[in-house]
């Protein structure tokens, strides 16, 4: 675990604060059963993944529309802080 947090965070974490049974205190780590728990995060990834892949097709245009669904997220659901980014592929 120990080695798992130092490749993951660099020297973002104090190395007196790594934990070698995290994924002990962590069960939804290594529990796929628990989708509801695990859905944010591959929400999260998946989503980020798809604005990178606009980032990289449309360059600087993307970031004034990007700029604008960073404004409305936690103020909006979902739907429509998806509809901010308005590209068709």
């Amino acid at each position: 675990m120990i080695n798992a947090e130092k490749e993951v965070y660099g020297e973002g974490l104090d190395v007196n604060y790594l934990h070698p049974y995290m994924w002990i205190c962590k069960s939804h780590y290594y529990s796929a059963e628990e989708s509801l728990y695990n859905f944010p995060y591959t929400f999260g990834l998946l989503f980020a993944k798809g604005l990178y892949a606009m980032y990289v097709k449309h360059g600087n245009e993307f970031v004034e529309n990007y700029d604008k669904l960073l404004e409305i997220t936690g103020k909006n659901n979902i739907l429509e802080i998806t509809k901010t980014i308005r590209y068709r592929y």
